[in-house]
């Protein structure tokens, strides 16, 4: 329950309503949660959901599915290893962290 009520308290918008969508487990729950509530609350416009990462990465395609299955409004940024590499240090430099684990979360996968 307090899933859901967390869900509902952030419907209220003067934006479109999206979320990220990994496809993993949470990410999935959480779209799902919202599109179930859009449609109750009646909001005439299509949750969006965004996902990043490689081409061909497992995460991605993930994500498509489950954006296909909930009937969301999917958008993906896919980007190569060189644009990873490419802001690599500029990443670094905003995280202010060297933790490798901190640093896979925002590159993308």
């Amino acid at each position: 329950m307090l899933l859901y009520a967390a869900v509902r308290k952030r419907l209220m918008s003067h934006r479109r309503i999206g979320c990220f969508l990994s496809g993993g487990l949470d990410s999935s729950l959480i779209a799902a949660i919202l599109i179930r509530q859009s449609r109750e609350e009646a909001i005439s416009y299509p949750i969006q959901t965004f996902a990043i990462g490689m081409e061909g990465s497992p995460d991605v395609a993930a994500a498509r599915k489950v954006a296909a299955h909930i009937k969301s409004e999917h958008h993906e940024v896919i980007f190569t290893a060189e644009e990873a590499l490419a802001v690599l240090d500029e990443v670094i430099y905003h995280l202010e962290s060297y933790d490798i684990t901190t640093i896979r979360a925002s590159v993308g996968k």
